[in-house]
Order: C-alpha cells, then structure tokens, then sequence
C-alpha cells in the first residue's frame, strides 16, 4: 500500500522577526487520549533513525502506537528520513503529523531540534489551514524533558490552533463490599 506523504522542506526562521501568535493567542493543554481525537490532526513524536530493515524507529510511546495502528507508516517514514532528514511531515491518511524530537532513537530530547519542529507545524498548519492539532508534550515521555522547560520554549511559537495533551488520569475505585 503506497502513503502519501507531504513534504515541507526547512526554511531559515528568523526569530528576532518572525510574528508565530495569532492576535496574542497561545497553545492550550488539555487531558486527552490522542487517539480519541477525530476533530483535528494528530501529531506523533519521532526521531530520525532508520534500522537496518529500512524502516524508521518507532519503539515507543505515540510513535510505537501509530507504527501498530498504521503498519506501512514506519516504511513510508523511514524513505522519507532516508531522503529529505529529519523535519516535520504530512500523513494525510488519518490526520497524522510527525514531529521530530530527537536525532536518533536512543539520544535524549533535543530542545533546539523541538523548537524547529514546532516552526515548522505552524507553517505545515498555515499551508493546510488547519484549525485543530493536538500534540503530545513533545520530548517530555521517553525523551526525558521537562515539560515546564520545553513549554517555556514552544508556547510563544504555537498559537491557539495546537493542544499540547497528556492522557486522562483514569481513577480506580473500589466496589463496596
């Protein structure tokens, strides 16, 4: 099965000029399970490593997720990374978004690589009008941030169309007996 992916090469951002919020609006945060969402685009955290299979590293949190629910996306991510590096993608089948946190699979998070990905899906959400995209805490999973200091370097990129989420906090209760 062939996926079509979009590609968004990298532009030089200048941050000293560039304006990324929209009439002051700032990214929300809710409590979601990425995927229930249907009103909007899902984006999952990568990396740019490529095994020896030819397909791209997904072992983990969303990533290992939408590599199980979606068997040709680590394929079709794997030829895209081979051929454009590690930048932000369009998989147009099911509203998917990819996000790169780290360069390769078993390195920490890096800031200034999320940084770049965020300018990049404002202008990959600009080009597609999107009005909705929910992202999970970029690099705070198994990248090992923390989310105070990635959200002090992403919110005045983001605008109110992105929804950075964590998963709902299911309580357990006991029957009475």
């Amino acid at each position: 099965m062939w996926v079509r992916f979009t590609v968004f090469l990298r532009r030089r951002w200048n941050t000293n000029t560039m304006e990324f919020i929209i009439n002051g609006a700032k990214m929300k945060e809710a409590q979601i399970e990425l995927w229930d969402v249907t009103d909007g685009w899902k984006v999952i955290t990568t990396n740019g490593s490529v095994n020896k299979k030819g397909l791209a590293v997904m072992g983990r949190g969303c990533a290992l997720e939408a590599a199980k629910r979606f068997p040709p996306f680590p394929k079709s991510l794997a030829m895209l990374l081979t051929k454009t590096g590690n930048r932000v993608y369009v998989w147009e089948y099911n509203n998917i978004i990819t996000f790169p946190v780290k360069h390769k699979w078993h390195e920490k998070a890096d800031l200034e690589l999320i940084k770049k990905s965020a300018m990049e899906l404002v202008e990959v959400a600009n080009r597609w009008k999107m009005e909705k995209v929910y992202l999970p805490r970029p690099g705070c999973g198994y990248g090992y941030l923390d989310w105070i200091v990635v959200k002090k370097e992403i919110e005045p990129i983001l605008d109110d169309r992105f929804i950075a989420i964590t998963k709902p906090i299911k309580l357990i209760t006991q029957r009475d007996s």
